[in-house]
């Protein structure tokens, strides 16, 4: 049974890994098979984020959550969460309040989003 200690450390785990551009976290993180909807619309694989991050095309200087709400399932859990994100995307900065929504799945004994999107407030 997913607990709500275990999805909040999960989180905290991937907005550092994403401020850290951590490679290795991430590709834990993320299901292979992960589909998220970014705030322009494009659908985002995992093999397109982590190269968004190892190229450094997406450099994440803060990352805040707040107002997250979760709903427990048996094997998943549902997460939304407003984030204040600063940094650069494509060289481009960013300041911006966006709204998550991120699904995880306990795959083979570990947490993994499996989908999401993100919508600009």
């Amino acid at each position: 049974m997913t607990t709500k200690n275990e999805i909040i450390a999960c989180e905290a785990k991937l907005l550092e890994a994403m401020k850290n551009a951590d490679l290795g976290a991430l590709n834990e993180l993320l299901n292979e098979d992960l589909l998220f909807n970014g705030p322009n619309g494009e659908t985002i694989t995992k093999a397109m984020d982590l190269a968004a991050y190892k190229s450094r095309n997406m450099v994440v200087d803060e990352i805040t959550p707040s107002n997250q709400m979760i709903s427990l399932f048996d094997d998943a859990a549902v997460v939304a969460v407003s984030i204040s994100l600063k940094g650069q995307f494509m060289k481009q900065p960013i300041e911006a309040n966006i709204r998550y929504i991120r699904v995880w799945k306990n795959c083979d004994n570990r947490w993994q989003v499996i989908g999401g999107g993100a919508t600009p407030m």
